[in-house]
């Protein structure tokens, strides 16, 4: 088994399936609520070039791909916190 400390996943979210945004939050090992806001969370940090985020069709479905690495287990949600403080607005 990989460390988690410097693995590198590539994480698949369908748009605004909160099923797959919650899968999330268990497979890098944290608890996140029920919702979108994880997508949402991910797009901004993307924007802001802190994940890499690549768009791409899979059948009729768009499917974005976010390529987070992290350092640190819980590395993301630590960043979606300290990214709250100038965006409010993305956690909801």
């Amino acid at each position: 088994m990989r460390d988690l400390t410097q693995a590198e996943i590539t994480v698949l979210i369908h748009l605004h399936d909160d099923d797959t945004a919650e899968a999330l939050g268990h497979r890098i090992g944290v608890s996140w609520p029920r919702g979108n806001w994880v997508t949402t969370a991910l797009r901004r940090l993307a924007r802001k070039g802190l994940v890499t985020r690549i768009l791409k069709g899979e059948g009729k479905a768009e499917v974005e791909t976010f390529r987070v690495t992290l350092i640190g287990r819980g590395a993301l949600t630590k960043v979606v916190q300290r990214h709250e403080a100038d965006d409010p607005g993305i956690a909801r």
